[in-house]
């Protein structure tokens, strides 16, 4: 937050504060940060201790109608625990689907189908399927309207950026020519 950042490296960045570059890839994370890889393996570890005991509970129990299990956290780590969950499933979905971009306080839903497997393991339930039932839903936010008038002793101000410029850097850019190299940079 208030770091400068571009969206590549130029000579026009040679500066002595630090500058943060775009990151494009899985791998890649900001000093001392974490990448989506290591996201995606901390949301497979939250799995392992949060979520699936109770699947396992209800496997063995065969008590598995009506549970719900509700996980709260950040966008992108939801999002990777919905690919993380859907690894899981025995029935893989046809098409690799993205679920980043999620909005602040909205909810994805999804169903693990419990169901007996074929003879001659009748008795013991597993776990047939996991699938997303909806992606994103915000209804509560509807009638959300940006305060006019400040929030507490702070003055209403209009240059102030939207949450998505704000969290996603899509703020004010500037491009910049350096020997014929383009440059988008901002301050996030």
């Amino acid at each position: 937050e208030g770091k400068p950042w571009a969206a590549a490296p130029s000579s026009a960045d040679e500066t002595e504060e630090e500058i943060y570059y775009s990151i494009y890839t899985r791998h890649e994370k900001f000093p001392e940060g974490e990448s989506l890889d290591d996201l995606a393996e901390r949301a497979d570890k939250a799995l392992d201790e949060t979520v699936w005991p109770h699947v396992q509970q209800a496997l063995a129990s065969g008590e598995h109608r009506d549970i719900h299990i509700v996980v709260v956290s950040h966008g992108l780590t939801i999002s990777e625990l919905v690919a993380a969950l859907l690894r899981r499933s025995p029935i893989l979905p046809s098409s690799v689907k993205s679920y980043r971009g999620l909005h602040n306080t909205g909810w994805t839903q999804l169903a693990i189908d419990i169901d007996h497997p074929a003879p001659p393991h009748e008795t013991e339930w597993e776990v047939s399927n996991i699938r997303v039932v909806s992606v994103n839903n915000s209804p509560h936010l509807v009638s959300v309207k940006r305060q006019g008038s400040g929030i507490g002793s702070a003055a209403y101000d209009e240059k102030q950026k939207t949450l998505r410029e704000f969290f996603g850097g899509g703020g004010a850019t500037s491009t910049t020519k350096d020997k014929g190299n383009s440059t988008t940079s901002g301050s996030t």
